[in-house]
């Protein structure tokens, strides 16, 4: 049973999150895509102990995921996770699954934790106050989408579960965000969704 629920959960995540959405809107820019880190607590592993959970972010052991949203339509386009804190930063994160995914020439909006990269374009740099005042918007925006999926206990509080099946709710809490699945399960007259779809190193 478990099975066929995760198959049926996969088949909802590969559609209604799709890299490929990042387009919609398109004007033509270099970047169309913010992205972030967001870390979630996990009672730390004592067997053996390691520092490569530790989040500086929640001074505790947590479980990181990259996620990207469309700068045009707000959707979520991207998802890469769970990777430990301690030894996957943001930049190595982008630089294992989003990079190479990328047109040539093509950037990601990202805040400074990802300098060092041509690909990435840092939230201090902007052409002028107009894109400037554009580009804050849009990491606000994206911050908010991180807090809001805090709402839910599962991410927000100490993971006591099984670590292997923390990304299955993490999907699950990024599809109740997308506006597409929303409409789907209208029309289909579901009442819930879960995913199991990860690309993450744990």
């Amino acid at each position: 049973m478990q099975g066929l629920a995760s198959s049926v959960l996969t088949f909802f995540f590969s559609h209604q999150i799709k890299l490929s959405d990042r387009f919609c809107g398109d004007k033509g820019r270099s970047c169309l895509m913010t992205v972030g880190g967001t870390d979630c607590p996990i009672w730390e592993p004592h067997h053996p102990f390691s520092k490569t959970w530790c989040s500086h972010k929640l001074e505790d052991a947590g479980l990181r995921y990259k996620v990207g949203v469309c700068i045009q339509t707000g959707d979520l386009v991207w998802i890469n996770g769970p990777f430990r804190c301690g030894t996957w930063s943001d930049l190595k994160m982008f630089r294992q699954g989003l990079k190479g995914r990328l047109r040539p020439g093509e950037m990601v909006e990202c805040n400074g934790t990802c300098r060092g990269d041509v690909g990435c374009r840092n939230k201090c740099v902007a052409m002028n106050l107009s894109d400037l005042r554009a580009k804050n918007g849009g990491r606000s925006r994206h911050e908010t989408v991180n807090g809001d999926m805090k709402i839910f206990d599962c991410l927000k509080m100490h993971w006591r579960h099984e670590r292997s099946l923390h990304a299955v709710d993490t999907s699950s809490v990024l599809l109740v965000f997308s506006p597409k699945l929303l409409t789907t399960l209208t029309n289909a007259n579901l009442a819930r969704s879960l995913v199991d779809s990860t690309d993450g190193v744990v």
